[in-house]
């Protein structure tokens, strides 16, 4: 059935935010004044209402996931009334046509709880939820209880006939009964106006007569007392007492219909707002007469005055928003704002007509200016984003905005709701990022670069003063050979060949050992883990017991992680022999969680870990390698208590 307008906007809302969870909607949904179901399109109850449970005499567990008409079947006994038939024929209209349905009024009886029906007349509304698509995903089955009004309506018949029947008799008996007639008139045309409660008062001396519903509603049984404005003003609210007793002063004065709210105090302490409505007529023996209806609409105030108070709460929320909050009408004509939004000459309603393209929006989207973009969402329905910018003496503003269109009972947008952001701290946050990630970047190149000129330097070094230094003695020694000194001995010719030859075997080595250096053929043949023993196996010796060990290490890792590796593990291995004077070291290298570790450790003299910072110690190459493959360094140490390097590097996904 309808959802109301508070319904409708709490839907619409939760639709849009996604500010709500499902269980914050769940709970607002039930606690509805409102009394209603939401179904499934295969008419399976899937949320009820509060209301709806007091006004079916049903407990959710009985009814929650079961089918509609399982749950309130027809009453055998009423097979007339049709309540099944007609209901489901509205529920596949609206499941058919995408529209709401109104039912006429329905006699459709409701189980109680200890057995039988209760008798039940009802006004109620479908209205189908659609999805992006147009397809129903839910319909939203609103009630109304009318069963007194129904009932009403009823004895309102049966006094239709029963005034037939008096009247045919009273006119027999209008002599001497004239003084029944008219009291009998008067109590009708009340009774008939409401069927709630009913009085009449003479005028001017104000004697009270109440209907036997006018006692109830004060919470006395008919007759319990002689009622008369004293009493009445003895149990209302002081407040409402001299506004009631001018309203009837003028009433009498002018001939005039009346109306007014009394707050009523009953016996048992309840507070009710008793509403009346009344008029002054004259009596068979022609006097002025109050006749009046009156009505008990306390549960009406109270919701009125939720609303009210849920009205303020919304607005002061909306107010103090940092947002700005707008609502455009089809024509966008600016019909509500918010205290952010400066209409007159202020920045905000200037942001929102200047366009900036942006990733974060549909191509469809990004060339339409703000008007367009308001009568698409008209037109469409669809929510669309919005970005613009601003400049400001400070810099550019910019702002995101949400258009969000807000639906009418029949389906169609009636208006759009545009929430705007102030992301320029956002936006400006998001360049110092970028700029700190390209200053990052700019740093490893650099220390890539000063890593590559550093080996170039000590592959140039080792050039020179090795193998340099050796083809040098070579050519001397030749020199001699090729100009002989004269006199000299075939013994010293000999002599110089074997040295030149020694010199070259010398050389040999060294450029082998610089090439080893430079790719290590061990690495690209049998892979990382017989490289890193081979390190071990190339410093271990009499006077340095050096050990290396490779755990749980799979065997296909990129090729640059396995250089990396070897590099930092043949520089470690380096340092521990040049400057630790250990005589036990050891090389670790192991896979945990997702990372290669590698762990140096050596019982030298140690050393301080802040002066490695600062001076480097052959480690300013290490740490380069970290940094570029986003590893992380750490390093235990003291003098004389030797050292523990720790190198922690992250896989990539598909080496893990």
């Amino acid at each position: 059935m309808a959802t109301g307008s508070g319904l409708e906007e709490a839907t619409a809302k939760s639709q849009s935010n996604a500010k709500l969870d499902k269980k914050s909607l769940r709970q607002i949904a039930t606690a509805f004044p409102g009394a209603y179901l939401v179904l499934s399109p295969d008419l399976e109850i899937q949320l009820v209402s509060d209301a709806y449970l007091a006004a079916t005499l049903s407990k959710r567990e009985d009814i929650l996931g079961k089918y509609l008409f399982d749950a309130f079947p027809d009453n055998p006994a009423t097979p007339e009334a049709n309540a099944v038939k007609n209901l489901h024929a509205s529920l596949m209209c609206v499941l058919e046509t995408g529209k709401p349905h109104q039912l006429p009024l329905q006699h459709y009886d409701v189980p109680r709880q200890e057995g039988g029906f209760a008798v039940k007349y009802w006004n109620a509304l479908n209205t189908p939820v659609l999805n992006e698509t147009g397809e129903v995903i839910h319909i939203i089955h609103k009630v109304t209880d009318v069963t007194a009004l129904a009932q009403s309506r009823a004895k309102v018949k049966d006094l239709e006939a029963e005034h037939h029947v008096l009247q045919t008799t009273l006119e027999q008996l209008r002599k001497t009964q004239q003084q029944l007639h008219d009291s009998e008139a008067l109590l009708r045309e009340a009774e008939q106006a409401g069927h709630i409660g009913s009085y009449e008062a003479d005028i001017p001396d104000l004697n009270f007569r109440f209907s036997d519903g006018m006692y109830k509603l004060l919470g006395y049984e008919p007759g319990a007392f002689v009622p008369t404005l004293d009493l009445i003003d003895a149990s209302s609210h002081p407040e409402d007492i001299p506004v009631v007793r001018q309203i009837l002063e003028e009433a009498a004065l002018y001939q005039q219909p009346y109306e007014y709210t009394r707050r009523v105090y009953r016996p048992d302490g309840q507070m009710r707002y008793i509403h009346s409505i009344g008029k002054v007529a004259q009596n068979s023996q022609g006097r002025p007469t109050f006749i009046a209806i009156a009505q008990d609409v306390t549960e009406r105030r109270q919701t009125e005055e939720k609303l009210r108070q849920s009205e303020t709460q919304f607005r002061t929320l909306i107010s103090n928003t940092p947002d700005i909050i707008t609502r455009w009408d089809k024509d966008l004509n600016l019909v509500f704002n918010n205290q952010v939004f400066k209409p007159k000459g202020g920045l905000p309603v200037y942001l929102l007509y200047q366009q900036e393209n942006s990733g974060a929006e549909q191509p469809a989207n990004q060339g339409l200016t703000w008007p367009e973009k308001v009568k698409r969402v008209l037109a469409t329905g669809e929510t669309l984003e919005h970005y613009s910018s601003y400049p400001m003496p400070d810099g550019t503003a910019r702002y995101h905005s949400r258009l969000v269109p807000e639906f009418a009972e029949d389906g169609t947008v009636k208006r759009v709701l545009a929430i705007a952001r102030d992301i320029t701290s956002l936006k400006r946050l998001e360049q110092e990022n970028l700029d700190l990630r390209l200053s990052q970047q700019k740093e490893l190149v650099i220390a890539i670069l000063e890593a590559q000129e550093t080996e170039r330097r000590r592959i140039a070094e080792g050039l020179h003063n090795g193998i340099g230094q050796l083809l040098y003695a070579a050519k001397l020694n030749l020199d001699q050979l090729c100009h002989p000194e004269q006199g000299q001995p075939e013994q010293g010719v000999d002599t110089t060949f074997t040295k030149v030859d020694q010199i070259l075997e010398q050389a040999i080595r060294q450029t082998r050992g610089l090439s080893h250096q430079l790719t290590p053929a061990v690495l690209e043949d049998f892979g990382l883990q017989v490289a890193l023993e081979e390190i071990g196996t190339m410093f271990n010796g009499p006077k340095l017991q050096f050990h290396t060990y490779v755990l749980k290490l799979r065997p296909h890792l990129d090729k640059h992680v396995q250089v990396a590796v070897y590099r930092m593990a043949q520089e470690l291995a380096n340092n521990i022999v040049k400057h630790a004077k250990a005589t036990e070291a050891s090389l670790l290298l192991r896979e945990q969680k997702g990372s290669l570790i590698l762990l140096a450790e050596d019982n030298g003299i140690g050393f301080r870990p802040e002066q490695v910072r600062s001076q480097g110690m052959g480690l300013k190459f290490i740490r380069d390698w970290v940094q570029l493959l986003s590893g992380s360094l750490s390093i235990d140490a003291a003098p004389g208590k030797g050292a523990l390097v720790q190198i922690h590097l992250p896989l990539p996904d598909s080496q893990t």
